[in-house]
């Protein structure tokens, strides 16, 4: 399923005229694709147990609107083993299409500066994404997990104060396959939750409850380096490879953002928490040349697995 902004509406693809008419009764405009979702899904699952790990191979995942997989892949990282991918990827036929890009995702730290900003220890800065209450009641916001790493590690707000525990006892991070995310404890009586997203003179965010983001999702981040950029959710279920970790379950926006962005908030129009900044490309708000897009990990996953609750009132 995806949103277009040309004609405003939802569009999902559908296999069968009983699928079709399900989707039409409710508003969205069906798609008729040859694959159906479990096709698709084995395709899916075929590429990830080829393509992890293989160098130059950037992301890969479902192009929704497409009826297909695609492979992004970057030459100038291509080894005979991507040469190798490439083959085996030609004889899937046109379930997968092979893209080259010329900019490799990173994750993003940062320098130590101002702004909505929180510090790991003596680490650079990282940014908030969301304050949550956990099970019980207790106070924590979530983040991205490649700033939580390091177990029960002091956590600074952005006076440098302290305002917490970042990953108690090793349990709340997570920086893998599985995806991008973590949670810091807030056990400061200082700092208080907020369910505010920064909005850097644009207006703040008040955060409403959460949502699943789909392509064509208009969405605005937060960070402590570049502020609130905006733009659209352009891919979605993407594997990416950071060089050092391939992450799956991850979407793409084309807003920009730079380091220090890592585990700030996205959010759509009405509030909605979607999502935690995992990383971009290369090319930033402010330098670097190339498309720009954004990275990020969807927020109900981290939800769901610290069993927390988002914050969304005073």
């Amino acid at each position: 399923m995806w949103f277009s902004a040309s004609d405003g509406r939802l569009h999902a693809s559908v296999h069968g005229s009983a699928d079709a008419s399900v989707v039409e009764r409710s508003g969205a405009v069906a798609h008729q694709v040859r694959l159906s979702r479990a096709q698709l899904d084995s395709t899916l699952a075929t590429v990830d147990s080829w393509a992890r790990d293989v160098p130059g191979v950037v992301s890969w995942g479902p192009d929704t609107s497409a009826d297909r997989i695609e492979v992004s892949v970057d030459p100038a990282r291509a080894t005979v083993g991507t040469a190798a991918l490439r083959r085996r990827l030609a004889g899937l036929g046109d379930r997968v299409r092979v893209v080259e890009v010329h900019d490799a995702p990173r994750q993003q730290g940062g320098s130590v500066i101002g702004g909505q900003a929180w510090y790991p220890g003596s680490e650079g800065a990282c940014s908030i994404g969301f304050s949550v209450t956990r099970s019980g009641g207790a106070k924590a916001f979530l983040t991205a997990g490649h700033c939580t790493n390091d177990a029960n590690q002091i956590a600074y707000g952005k006076d440098h104060s302290r305002l917490g525990v970042s990953n108690r006892s090793g349990t709340g991070s997570v920086n893998s396959f599985e995806g991008d995310f973590g949670i810091v404890d807030v056990d400061q009586a200082g700092w208080q939750l907020a369910p505010t997203v920064a909005g850097w003179g644009q207006g703040d965010r008040r955060v409403t409850g959460s949502a699943q983001a789909v392509v064509g999702t208009a969405v605005c981040h937060s960070g402590q380096t570049t502020g609130l950029r905006c733009g659209q959710v352009t891919k979605v279920n993407q594997t990416v490879n950071y060089g050092n970790v391939s992450i799956g379950g991850l979407s793409y926006s084309n807003a920009c953002s730079d380091g220090g962005d890592s585990g700030g908030s996205y959010v759509t129009a009405t509030g909605k928490a979607v999502g935690l900044h995992s990383g971009g490309s290369f090319a930033t708000c402010s330098s670097g040349s190339g498309q720009t897009n954004t990275i990020f990990q969807p927020v109900n996953e981290a939800l769901s697995k610290f069993g927390a609750s988002l914050v969304t009132s005073p």
